[in-house]
């Protein structure tokens, strides 16, 4: 029975809806992290997959056509491009137990691996953007998920002391006050002296 190792989940969710799934051939496989995954094909019994597919939509009548496709087949794709995230697969029947758990602790290895460069790669655009040029002052959802696993934490703008700023202190006048200051204009406008009032 072929099966596949996945030290993270497969497919992954965001806010906007499927963000990160494995296929291969038309068939995806959904996988839980740290599990294996067992491809069980068409018929339930680990065989592999019958496809039929069209050249010519307009006569697909008299164009179909058949592949098969085995487990081992679908496994050796969606691994393929992916063994840098820490993806394996085996026939279960055919290897030990400690041959699984030495594939299991080299999947979990270079998965750990691969999520440094994530993590590695954000701190560099985090560092550019700081410096005015174009990059990310946050992390994205995968990015996060690698600073927790991996323990760290992800950079921070440093709140600098900002300077003192001169307070303005505003003054009510007092109403006697502008009253006089009234009068006194009004007088001097009219030519009376202030005296005579």
């Amino acid at each position: 029975m072929f099966a596949i190792y996945s030290p993270e989940d497969f497919p992954k969710w965001t806010e906007d809806g499927m963000a990160d799934y494995r296929q291969a051939f038309g068939i995806q496989v959904v996988m839980k992290a740290h599990t294996w995954t067992e491809l069980k094909g068409q018929d339930g019994e680990g065989l592999g997959w019958k496809m039929e597919y069209f050249n010519n939509w307009v006569d697909a009548a008299g164009d179909a056509k058949e592949t098969f496709h085995s487990c081992k087949d679908v496994a050796t794709r969606i691994v393929g491009d992916f063994k840098e995230r820490g993806l394996r697969f085996a026939n279960l029947d055919k290897i030990t137990a400690k041959e699984k758990k030495e594939i299991e602790t080299q999947a979990e290895e270079v998965n750990l691996n691969f999520r440094r460069k994530f993590v590695q790669r954000f701190e560099i655009s985090f560092r550019e953007r700081l410096q005015a040029n174009p990059g990310r002052l946050t992390p994205n959802a995968y990015e996060e998920e690698c600073y927790k696993i991996l323990g760290m934490t992800p950079p921070e703008i440093v709140a600098r002391p900002q300077a003192p700023q001169a307070q303005q202190v505003v003054v009510q006048p007092d109403p006697a006050m502008i009253q006089d200051m009234v009068r006194l204009e009004l007088e001097k406008q009219l030519g009376a002296s202030p005296k005579g009032a």
